[in-house]
């Protein structure tokens, strides 16, 4: 029994990446919060800063995406709704929300169809 129990660990850790995947998690979130300091200290952006911002950000997506591919849609909605902004809902199942941070092997996510119109948010009055 003990023998079972070590060998599914261990092929769990092989399979799973659960060490190295930890690892890197670590650097991307690190990466994520200088990337966030730096836009939050920014208080005059400049055109050449947020294609800095831009490249950054699609650097570390492109290194985390298989395992955070659905996180990062999740993370979009939100913003999006928090903005307002209409049509930008990704179709994430229920299933899938209780795993999303452990990774998908999902390649797309379709789009959902707009539940109601949202107008985008008055600008104050000068």
């Amino acid at each position: 029994m003990g023998a079972t129990t070590v060998t599914v660990i261990s092929l769990n850790q092989v399979i799973l990446r659960l060490g190295p995947a930890g690892a890197a998690h670590s650097q991307w979130m690190k990466r994520w919060s200088r990337l966030y300091a730096d836009i939050f200290l920014q208080t005059s952006p400049t055109a050449d800063d947020v294609r800095r911002w831009t490249e950054e950000r699609v650097a570390i997506e492109e290194e985390c995406i298989g395992e955070l591919r659905a996180l990062v849609f999740d993370c979009e909605d939100a913003a999006a709704r928090a903005m307002s902004i209409p049509g930008r809902q990704h179709r994430i199942l229920k299933l899938q929300r209780l795993f999303i941070h452990f990774g998908t092997f999902q390649q797309e996510f379709p789009l959902m169809p707009d539940q109601s119109p949202v107008s985008p948010p008055a600008l104050p009055a000068e």
